[in-house]
C-alpha cells in the first residue's frame, strides 16, 4: 500500500512539474512571475498544515520556473543557485530562490527518510 502511494505522489508532481512547464513557457514574463510568487506562497502554506504534500505546489512552481527562464531569458547559463542572463551585451546575475527551496527539500526528505527507514533485525531482536 505504501509503495502505490509514493508512486501515485511521484506521477503527480511528475505531471504538475509538465503542466508548470507548459504554463511557463506559454505565459508573459508578469503572469509568470506571479504564478512563481503564487507557488511559493502555497509551498509555505501547505508546508505548514499539511507536511507530506508540500512538494506538490513545489512541483508546479519548478515548471513554471524552468520555463520562464527557457522563454524570457536570452542565452542563460544556469549554475546552482544562481542564474546568470546574459542579453545584449549585458549580464545580471539573479539568485535563484527555487533552486534554494529544492535543495532544501532534498535534504530535508532525505535525512528524514533515512531517519526513519527500518533498520534490519538481528537475531536476537527477532527471538525477543
Amino acid at each position: 500500500m505504501r509503495t502505490e502511494l509514493v508512486i501515485a505522489e511521484t506521477l503527480i508532481i511528475i505531471s504538475l512539474l509538465l503542466v508548470g512547464l507548459t504554463l511557463g513557457l506559454n505565459s508573459r514574463p508578469e503572469i509568470s512571475s506571479y504564478m512563481i510568487i503564487g507557488g511559493v506562497l502555497a509551498y509555505l502554506i501547505t508546508s505548514i498544515i499539511i507536511p507530506k504534500t508540500r512538494w506538490i505546489p513545489l512541483a508546479l512552481t519548478l515548471g513554471i520556473h524552468i520555463g520562464s527562464i527557457i522563454t524570457y531569458y536570452s542565452d542563460p547559463l544556469v549554475l546552482p543557485f544562481i542564474v546568470i542572463e546574459r542579453h545584449m551585451g549585458k549580464q545580471a546575475i539573479n539568485i535563484d530562490i527555487i533552486q534554494i527551496l529544492i535543495a532544501y527539500e532534498v535534504i530535508v526528505t532525505y535525512t528524514t527518510w533515512s531517519r526513519t527507514r527500518e533498520k534490519p533485525k538481528t537475531t536476537e531482536q527477532s527471538i525477543i
